[in-house]
């Protein structure tokens, strides 16, 4: 029997002049939300009421855990967040959750609404 893998989540931050980018890639589900919660909060932090976009372009799942991140985050922070270029399977989850209404999705840095 071979040997299970554990999921994944790399977390790369790029200081762009439009926002904090948190560029993810692999799972956000419950064994890496404690991980992608605490990039995005120190992400807030870095620039407060900055935008901060989490570009999800290289996320292969999310769940429901990964989905109260990006929830919480949108309710609680002081910064704007938003969703870069989602990957199909995360776009599907946004709009069947309906969270792509109550959080902002772009697909370039450029449509990142301005800071409150």
């Amino acid at each position: 029997m071979a040997p299970l893998s554990a999921p994944q989540l790399e977390i790369a931050v790029e200081n762009a002049p439009e926002a904090v980018v948190l560029r993810l890639e692999g799972e956000v589900d419950l064994a890496t939300t404690p991980q992608f919660s605490s990039a995005v909060s120190l992400a807030a932090a870095a620039r407060p009421g900055e935008p901060v976009a989490i570009d999800m372009a290289g996320v292969d799942l999310i769940d429901s855990t990964g989905l109260r991140v990006l929830l919480d985050a949108s309710r609680s922070l002081d910064s704007p967040l938003v969703v870069l270029r989602p990957s199909r399977e995360v776009r599907r989850m946004l709009e069947l959750t309906m969270l792509a209404a109550t959080i902002p999705v772009v697909e370039d840095l450029s449509q990142i609404p301005p800071a409150r």
